[in-house]
């Protein structure tokens, strides 16, 4: 996981540019709603953004109409560009497993 390079846009917006500005910067996410947008600005200038979510799942994903096969177009909207993880932070597992993804990450 510390290897991956993020993938570039699909537009061309970094064309003539070798790579992203935020390319190789790693971000931890563990918002909800509104300040997950900042993230969404990193990811969209070429950062890995890994969105930590409980089992539940983020609440926006429900949160607003309209929705495409249950999930919410602003759920998609600030979500997109970053992977996602479930984990339950109130058992150890979750807590070393959130230990282990911090200790890659360059901001959290």
């Amino acid at each position: 996981m510390a290897n991956e390079q993020p993938t570039r846009p699909t537009s061309d917006a970094w064309a003539g540019h070798d790579r992203p500005p935020l390319a190789g910067l790693r971000v931890l996410e563990v918002t909800i709603a509104g300040p997950g947008g900042l993230c969404t600005n990193f990811a969209d200038l070429g950062a890995d953004v890994i969105k930590i979510e409980p089992f539940t799942g983020d609440y926006v994903r429900q949160m607003t109409w309209p929705s495409i096969e249950g999930t919410s177009l602003m759920h998609l909207h600030l979500t997109r560009g970053k992977r996602s993880i479930a984990v339950d932070l109130r058992t150890e597992e979750g807590v070393q497993l959130f230990k282990d993804l911090a200790v890659t990450a360059d901001a959290v």
